[in-house]
């Protein structure tokens, strides 16, 4: 199944689009992967790949060339060994066309349709960085995609907890507007509108009678005597995943203090504390992505420079992160049924233990160990495969709509139908 996952940020200056395209290529290690650059107007995947770009997204918006023919691949000038042949990608159109930087509805469905039919394994989105419909309409509608936070930016922190906000009302909304959920929750029409009203109040902090999603849960238990409508709600709510990754890493204090802490805090304050918020891994701080973008090359199509000696290891501390690693990829769990909003949700399961041959841990733990043995020398190609293969596992072994998707959802009835569908 063709998995479909945007890559977006609160503020730009994170290094969105260097990892992107970076994450993109690896991507193509393991399957045709198209990245998409949807951040129009900076034309910024074409500006840091040095290829000709026959066709691009004007070509589909005003030419009506077909979305496929507008990949362009690598030539053996960048790849002369093919090591990246299925990785391509759609550039932005060149310069700043007003109304295709701010394209309507149609346009938008039309792209989504066209992005849904690509003939790939994996799509990533470039997104432009902040909130607005041009990024919420592109993102999934039960998890963020990778969010690219960095201790640089910590002003990227407070937006990004705004788009999962965004999100999850959306899904919320396209509950309460979805017939068969009406239908079987016994409400009245009065009371749907008192509730959308709750709901459209959450998107403005200035009219908002409850604090967070939290509150709007104990609200409905309050006032609906049905434990599968109470269920459907919660699951809306806690059920949605976030994913981060922290770019030009610099300390670990650096990054708990300027971004997981607030980030963390922020997420509990505004939505619930029981949302799950995964860090992917990180990149650490490297001035060659910046001389590799001035030369249009990204760094991973560069020659490695020559090994360093790697530095003794501190076994208390890697084991720590092995432990750690265990648990977070423990089988993920079914989904959850909350039968009552305002208790916790159940833990996974005992995880089952595969042979080593063909254990997705094993490999994420050997990166592991590999990253922290090389932390001196700088090893971005070690970060990008362990963020890599943690990707992998989570496509392979959740649900599709466990992070990015099968495919981005149109419409509100779109969304709706996707809860029904993940519900049942």
């Amino acid at each position: 199944m063709a998995r479909i996952i945007p890559v977006s940020s609160g503020k730009g200056g994170v290094g969105k689009t260097t990892f992107a395209i970076h994450y993109a290529l690896m991507l193509s290690r393991y399957g045709r992967t198209i990245l998409i650059d949807l951040d129009m107007g900076t034309s910024s995947v074409r500006n840091s790949i040095d290829v000709p770009v026959p066709y691009d997204l004007y070509h589909f918006f005003r030419r009506g060339v077909a979305l496929d023919a507008c990949v362009t691949f690598l030539d053996s000038k960048l790849d002369p060994q093919g090591r990246y042949r299925n990785f391509g990608f759609i550039a932005s159109p060149r310069g700043l066309i007003e109304d295709l930087l701010n394209f309507d509805e149609r346009h938008k469905i039309a792209l989504i349709r066209a992005i849904n039919s690509l003939q790939a394994d994996y799509v990533v989105i470039d997104l432009k960085a902040g909130i607005d419909p041009h990024v919420l309409d592109f993102l999934p509608h039960a998890n963020t995609g990778v969010i690219v936070f960095t201790p640089l930016v910590p002003s990227a922190v407070f937006a990004a907890s705004e788009m999962v906000k965004a999100l999850i009302l959306r899904k919320l909304k396209a509950l309460f507007t979805f017939d068969s959920f009406l239908v079987r929750s016994g409400l009245s029409q009065l009371q749907i509108v008192n509730y959308m009203v709750h709901i459209e109040a959450m998107e403005d902090v200035y009219e908002a009678k409850e604090k967070n999603m939290e509150e709007f849960l104990a609200l409905m238990q309050r006032e609906v005597d049905n434990e599968v409508v109470l269920a459907m709600i919660g699951n809306v709510i806690r059920d949605f995943k976030i994913y981060y990754v922290l770019n030009r890493f610099n300390s670990i204090t650096d990054s708990v203090e300027k971004i997981i802490r607030p980030f963390t805090e922020s997420i509990h304050k505004a939505i619930s504390p029981y949302l799950k918020m995964i860090n992917l891994g990180w990149i650490v701080e490297d001035d060659r992505f910046m001389k590799s973008a001035t030369q249009k090359i990204p760094l991973l199509l560069q020659a490695p420079e020559q090994k360093q000696v790697a530095r003794k290891m501190d076994s208390d501390i890697l084991n720590q992160w092995m432990s750690e690693l265990k648990r977070e990829f423990a089988p993920l769990p079914k989904p959850v049924r909350v039968t009552a909003p305002v208790a916790a949700v159940a833990t996974a399961p005992a995880p089952v233990k595969l042979a080593a041959s063909t254990d997705p841990l094993d490999q994420q733990l050997k990166l592991l160990k590999a990253m922290f043995e090389n932390q001196e020398r700088k090893d971005f190609r070690l970060n990008f495969d362990y963020i890599t293969q943690r990707s992998l596992h989570l496509m392979r072994h959740g649900r599709f709509d466990d992070f990015g998707d099968a495919k981005l959802l149109a419409t509100l009835q779109d969304r709706a139908e996707a809860i029904a569908s993940r519900w049942h």
